[in-house]
């Protein structure tokens, strides 16, 4: 997609562009922070804005950013408890100041897409998905749902008006994609994630299974679970979360609970387990193609973005149903397959890093070249005459 927009608007990227970066916040580290990361590592001059940044929770990178913050920032509690700012992230958003910058690449979840830029700058949303809390109440809030219910109408209404400004949108995934046309009737090109493939060798597969992601209720990891027991299988659980307690009482000594582990401690685990098991619904899903660059397959969900990463046959294979037994059944089916690790791994080389930036810096090359022919055009007619009059096709509908 990048190739054609290139070819449609001959790209010269202006002399000192000024461009900056917007995020939720940076209170911890996951996939949505390694893509600033990734960006900042191609525009290391711009700054970073952000409703909440606690340099602990973030690798030294960060410490290396020009991070400015909202009034949030003030508030400490927040940014241990961040679900609770709920009330507040929308005056956060519009109190950051990003007068002045030609571009601003938005890094979103649900509220860097809403900042304000000047009106004749560029905005770029790599939008990770629309906001969970918004629009996926029932899995993502849990506890919280009965204090966030009385102010969900108006913040949807708050998130849909400021998904109407930016220039464009890029998704992470193709399911991601469809989720910005269904909530906000906007077209989206897919740009994938970065994965920093080259973290990633292949070593001796040892017997056990790994799940690695945060431990919250949609994560599913009951499943993982339930499917190892059936199996009398050994399960490797690495991560930490509020589900933990629940989820150990479930295995009852039946899974080994590793806790958080370091970037260099997940790469041993993937590396040497039998495979990896997503259970969820994954927007991307980067720990599963980490774990390809391991040379490991994966065990997942089929929805969401492992449709777009994991190989049926040659680098995984998936489950239909949300259920022990499938699960169980996908695994027995994947030990059957005559899988070659570095295979597995060469197919996750696409997704590396640096292919991210690349078509990233054609992102924003077109748009700057756009910036000064097309100020007065609205994000949807932009929209239409970009992808045409039906914008559904677009979106993959």
């Amino acid at each position: 997609m990048t190739e054609l927009l290139a070819d449609l608007w001959p790209v010269q990227r202006p002399r000192a562009a000024r461009i900056a970066i917007a995020h939720d916040y940076l209170v911890q580290y996951g996939g949505a922070e390694r893509v600033v990361e990734a960006l900042h590592e191609s525009f290391p001059d711009a700054p970073v804005f952000t409703t909440m940044y606690e340099p602990d929770a973030m690798p030294e990178s960060f410490r290396q950013m020009d991070v400015r913050t909202s009034f949030l920032q003030d508030m400490p509690m927040l940014r241990r408890k961040f679900k609770l700012g709920l009330p507040f992230y929308p005056a956060a958003i519009k109190s950051l100041d990003l007068s002045g910058y030609d571009l601003v690449l938005s890094s979103s979840s649900g509220w860097a897409h809403a900042v304000s830029v000047d009106r004749d700058a560029a905005h770029v949303v790599y939008c990770h998905t629309p906001a969970r809390w918004l629009y996926r109440t029932d899995s993502y809030l849990q506890s919280e749902q009965m204090l966030a219910a009385p102010l969900l109408p108006a913040l949807r209404r708050w998130d849909r008006r400021g998904a109407r400004r930016p220039t464009e949108y890029i998704a992470n995934s193709e399911a991601v994609r469809e989720r910005i046309f269904r909530h906000y009737g906007r077209a989206a090109q897919v740009v994938h994630p970065p994965v920093e493939t080259s973290r990633f060798r292949i070593l001796e597969a040892e017997d056990f299974y790994l799940c690695a992601a945060r431990l919250l209720p949609y994560k599913r990891i009951d499943l993982a679970i339930e499917a190892c027991k059936l199996l009398g299988a050994r399960l490797v659980i690495a991560g930490d979360g509020p589900a933990r307690p629940p989820l150990e009482r479930l295995a009852a000594g039946t899974a080994e609970f590793v806790g958080r582990v370091s970037d260099e401690e997940l790469a041993d685990l993937l590396g040497r387990c039998r495979a990896l098991i997503v259970p969820a619904e994954e927007d991307f899903c980067i720990t599963a193609v980490e774990a390809m660059a391991a040379g490991r397959p994966v065990v997942g969900f089929a929805r969401g973005g492992l449709l777009e990463t994991v190989d049926l046959y040659r680098t995984g294979s998936f489950f239909a149903t949300q259920a022990p037994e499938a699960v169980a059944a996908s695994i027995s089916h994947l030990e059957r397959l005559e899988l070659v690790p570095e295979a597995i791994r060469a197919h996750a080389l696409r997704f590396d890093v640096t292919r991210f930036q690349a078509e990233m810096n054609d992102v924003v090359d077109v748009a700057l070249a756009r910036r000064g022919d097309e100020q007065s055009e609205s994000p949807r007619e932009w929209s239409r005459q970009r992808f045409g009059d039906d914008a559904r096709v677009a979106a993959g509908h």
